[in-house]
């Protein structure tokens, strides 16, 4: 018996083209319309889904008791809300863009300016996949938390910005308590309606976009070679799995 690797199977990448994509848009709407409109885009779509994470547990607790909604559906509202004040911002950008005192040195500027900021912001996606996967990725499927995947939570958690402002403190001080006594089952994350919420982004959204993107390497890694942002790299991505062996029988010798 002699044990060959088999190959991965191929793909549909969707994160790596969600990349190209965003960050060829960008450069294009960075030429065409500088600098100015686009960042009063950015900053109002910034400011609102800041402000709406914010407040993500009365807000996703708001949502949950009116529509039955989960943590995908709530982060999908405050898209919607954020790109909304994005294109007023985009709108008031254009007023000031046609001003003949801003127009000369505003196109080629757009170009560097908005293919940065594109990165990162996919910087800043990719990151907070990063931690949601070191916080919940061995979590998933089990009816129990340890008390040292509940301090893995609290950390990772804690440690990205915007997970910060989504998390419930009071779940996490909850599922610390719990998690001290072993295989209890109050300590599983379906108990926390926050928590739950994370692990339901992270096993829909990033788990498996995360582990096969080719890009988001690279990505990372300008992101945490830029000075104040970059934190994470990409060894915090969650590792591919290795390849499956193809086990093949050995050649019977002839009679």
């Amino acid at each position: 018996m002699r044990s060959q690797a088999r190959p991965a199977p191929s793909v549909a990448v969707i994160l790596d083209i969600l990349i190209l994509v965003f960050v060829a848009a960008a450069v294009f709407v960075g030429y065409k319309y500088g600098t100015v409109q686009p960042v009063l885009a950015f900053v109002g779509f910034a400011v609102a889904g800041l402000l709406l994470l914010g407040h993500w547990s009365s807000y996703s607790r708001f949502l949950d008791r009116h529509i039955h909604s989960n943590g995908v559906v709530d982060g999908l509202l405050i898209l919607a809300v954020a790109i909304l004040i994005g294109w007023l911002g985009w709108r008031l950008g254009g007023f000031v863009h046609r001003m003949p005192i801003v127009r000369g040195a505003d196109g080629l500027l757009g170009v560097v300016i908005c293919g940065l900021i594109a990165i990162w912001l996919m910087y800043g996606l990719l990151s907070l996949g990063a931690a949601l996967g070191k916080a919940f990725d061995s979590t998933i499927g089990q009816t129990t938390t340890t008390e040292a995947q509940a301090q893995a939570i609290r950390v990772w958690v804690e440690g990205n910005p915007i997970l910060r402002l989504m998390i419930s403190p009071t779940d996490l001080q909850q599922l610390e308590q719990a998690a001290r006594s072993p295989n209890n089952p109050n300590s599983a994350i379906s108990n926390f309606s926050s928590l739950q919420q994370l692990q339901t982004v992270y096993r829909v959204v990033f788990e498996s976009q995360l582990r096969s993107s080719h890009l988001a390497p690279i990505v990372m890694w300008i992101g945490k070679h830029t000075p104040v942002i970059g934190h994470e790299g990409p060894s915090d991505l969650p590792r591919k799995p290795a390849p499956t062996p193809l086990v093949s029988p050995s050649a019977t010798p002839p009679p």
